[in-house]
């Protein structure tokens, strides 16, 4: 259903109200009436025949927008550029502490180039990474995540490089369903310490959301993401309890904390059924003064020539380690965030991983919704309390400042309750009870026109 359609049905809306209406008004209208005079000053405010206007207005207009025009997804890129608008309007937080990105630039690239170091893959060289693992597991961090595809083996020359893989119980690496094979030196047996890292992305290429779990393929043999294997093996060491199904068997919780499954009609969404794969949950990104300002960084080179050798204890100790590529130059995954900007793959999973621990330990919200009935009620609601309004009011003056005050509180409540991590129906609820309001207003005129014709 495209926009035309949409005003179509709402003006068809509109004149089924005045038909129904015309028609009550008709066959109440008694065999014998005596004139009488009253002044509308003197009409009682509360009368069901004066709001059934009101009340038949919000029922049509409600009923098309919930019942069809939401559900066909035409309202869904307006619900998402909400959502975004909201998402960026929060106040801002602090980074996350406990994580800790080493990033691989272009200058890292030159680095390798320029040492000679015997080449691995196309961003980080066996050599270079066989360094820094050793000199960042030295500091014992909690964890490592290698956010680099490693689909070949590991050249004969870096042992120690094979040890790291096969041996350290801390080192997360990555692969991609149906893409990537995983490193050869991680059996399945230890699929323990792999995780995907396949990202879903929306229609128009913004990262909102995150998986948890997903079938696993041949050459991707883990069922649980990157971002969550990473989370889990730090929540290990803080003695949180280990990821388990309610007893339903439909949603997963780590500790005492519950991830809602994301459904194909959660809040804006109307996802197509081949896109509600796997267990997703909304990505509540931290909200900071640049999307990359996550996590404190440190570069490939830094580390490998002892730049910050006094520092790298205590930026490493206790800490999430990710280690990803963010030169253009070698064509890394990046990815549109609701920020409106391009950021490296490295950086959304460290999104991913904060949102999944700061939610557990900090507790910071998860993104939540209502279940459609709530939000129906929720969207009928405004419609009819509007409608009243200006049934009730004939001025003009009124009549648009009680619209215009009516979105602008109802824009402020799904605010606060996004930052509690609520998101509610706003584009729904503004729509409804504007049109209800025009509806009613043309229904009104009218009958005064009829009335006064006959």
């Amino acid at each position: 259903m495209d926009l035309p359609s949409l005003i179509s049905a709402l003006a068809a809306a509109a004149g089924a109200l005045i038909t129904v209406l015309r028609y009550m008004q008709e066959s109440q209208k008694p065999a014998e009436a005596e004139p009488t005079q009253v002044t509308e000053k003197f009409i009682p405010l509360i009368r069901y025949s004066k709001f059934q206007t009101a009340f038949l207005a919000s029922v049509i207009i409600v009923g098309l927008l919930m019942g069809v025009v939401r559900p066909s997804g035409l309202l869904q890129s307006s619900e998402l550029m909400a959502f975004d608008r909201m998402m960026r309007s929060r106040p801002l937080e602090q980074p996350d502490p406990r994580l800790l990105v080493v990033t691989v630039t272009d200058d890292d690239l030159d680095y390798q180039n320029q040492k000679k170091m015997q080449k691995g893959g196309e961003s980080l060289s066996d050599q270079a990474l066989e360094e820094v693992l050793r000199k960042l597991s030295q500091h014992e961090p909690r964890v490592i995540g290698l956010d680099i595809f490693r689909d070949f083996s590991v050249n004969q020359k870096f042992p120690e490089l094979t040890k790291q893989f096969q041996d350290n119980k801390r080192l997360i690496v990555t692969c991609s369903v149906e893409r990537t094979k995983a490193p050869p030196e991680i059996p399945s047996e230890q699929n323990q310490r792999l995780g995907f890292s396949n990202i879903p992305e929306d229609s128009d290429e913004v990262i909102r959301r995150q998986f948890l779990g997903m079938t696993p393929s041949d050459q991707c043999y883990t069922d649980q993401s990157f971002s969550l294997r990473i989370a889990l093996l730090y929540l290990e060491t803080k003695n949180v309890s280990p990821i388990k199904l309610t007893p339903d068997k439909k949603t997963l919780q780590i500790g005492k904390v519950f991830f809602p499954k994301l459904v194909s009609d959660a809040g804006g969404y109307q996802l197509p059924r081949e896109e509600e794969l796997g267990y997703q949950i909304l990505l509540n990104y931290r909200s900071l003064k640049t999307v990359e300002s996550i996590a404190q960084q440190i570069s490939l080179t830094d580390i490998l020539e002892d730049a910050q050798k006094d520092r790298l204890p205590s930026l490493v100790n206790d800490h999430i380690i990710l280690i990803g590529t963010t030169a253009p130059s070698s064509n890394p995954d990046f990815h549109m965030t609701p920020y409106g900007e391009k950021i490296p793959g490295v950086f959304i999973q460290a999104h991913m991983v904060s949102q999944i621990i700061s939610a557990v330990l900090d507790p910071r919200p998860l993104l939540w919704w209502w279940p459609p009935i709530w939000e129906i009620i929720w969207v009928w609601l405004w419609a009819l309390v509007v409608g009243i309004l200006i049934e009730y009011w004939r001025s003009p003056l009124r009549r648009t400042l009680v619209v215009g005050i009516a979105i602008a509180i109802l824009y402020g409540l799904c605010f606060f309750a996004f930052t509690q991590g609520g998101w509610l129906p706003l584009i729904p609820s503004t729509l409804s009870l504007f049109f209800t309001s025009a509806c009613v207003a043309i229904a009104l005129a009218y009958s005064q026109t009829t009335s006064s014709n006959s």
